[in-house]
């Protein structure tokens, strides 16, 4: 997995942990440019429901509301995450949980 890739998976947690960010934020937490974070979001944009705002006001968040007709999948990293998880799991329902998310999401 790039770089790029493990720092998009981090933005799309840390979205959905905090009601909203900011490309600052992002920017001093990964030590990269402005620009480098712009471009994970549009990345980030074409495959989740994130919306951003610039200005005083704005930042980027989790659309909640927005509707989409696109078949949610699994990225490659969510798939390996959930993958160790599986393997990982103690009990029999977690392996159960973990086997029907990636057969109903995974390509």
């Amino acid at each position: 997995m790039s770089s790029a890739d493990r720092r998009q998976a981090e933005i799309l947690e840390l979205l959905y942990m905090h009601e909203k960010c900011n490309v600052n934020d992002f920017v001093e937490r990964f030590g990269v440019s402005r620009r480098t974070i712009t471009s994970d979001i549009v990345v980030l944009t074409r495959k989740h429901n994130i919306r951003s705002k610039s200005g005083p006001h704005g930042g980027i968040e989790i659309d909640r509301d927005l509707k989409t007709d696109e078949v949610p999948y699994l990225t490659d990293f969510e798939t390996s995450w959930l993958k160790r998880k599986y393997d990982e799991a103690e009990i029999e329902e977690d392996r159960i949980a973990a086997h029907s998310i990636l057969r109903r999401f995974s390509l």
